[in-house]
């Protein structure tokens, strides 16, 4: 009998560990939802509000995200790893921008409106299909932050 109640007391710390490990694991999957869904979605662009921050990486976006206009006070807008084709014209509303992260979409020329974001000091669109680097660019005189690599851009001689 004592060995039978040993071997049930070890089955049990043994189920009860699991339990506690299960638990643990549905805690964290809990407290981060999913990156594709509508509810986070709409929960990073509602905090945008607050936090003066948009971001909306990984939801394979294909079109600029109209609610990004109804913030215009955001200093940051973060867009990277989506399937944007194009930067939408809207940005330009957003007054405020300081930082504007497109890095991996398939955004293949920036639009000479981008000169019109004053404000803006880091500007990233790595990993595109981008050709040309508009001189639109030279209007940016606050930009510190470049960043265009792995894009089509042909070696500029200067």
């Amino acid at each position: 009998r004592a060995r039978g109640g040993a071997a049930s007391l070890t089955r049990s710390m043994a189920s009860s560990s699991r339990r506690a490990g299960k638990k643990e694991e549905d805690k964290q999957v809990q407290e981060k939802p999913p990156p594709d869904t509508l509810l986070s979605y709409l929960k990073n662009t509602l905090a945008a509000r607050s936090v003066m921050t948009l971001e909306l990486p990984d939801f394979a976006l294909q079109v600029w995200p109209l609610e990004a206009k109804n913030v215009a006070g955001i200093s940051s807008l973060s867009l990277h790893n989506n399937r944007l084709g194009a930067i939408g014209e809207e940005v330009t509303l957003l007054t405020s921008l300081q930082l504007l992260r497109l890095d991996n979409n398939k955004i293949n020329q920036l639009p000479d409106f981008i000169g019109n974001l004053t404000t803006l000091t880091s500007f990233s669109a790595s990993k595109n299909l981008i050709t040309e680097v508009p001189t639109a660019f030279s209007c940016l005189c606050d930009l510190t932050s470049l960043d265009l690599r792995d894009n089509n851009i042909p070696v500029l001689c200067v």
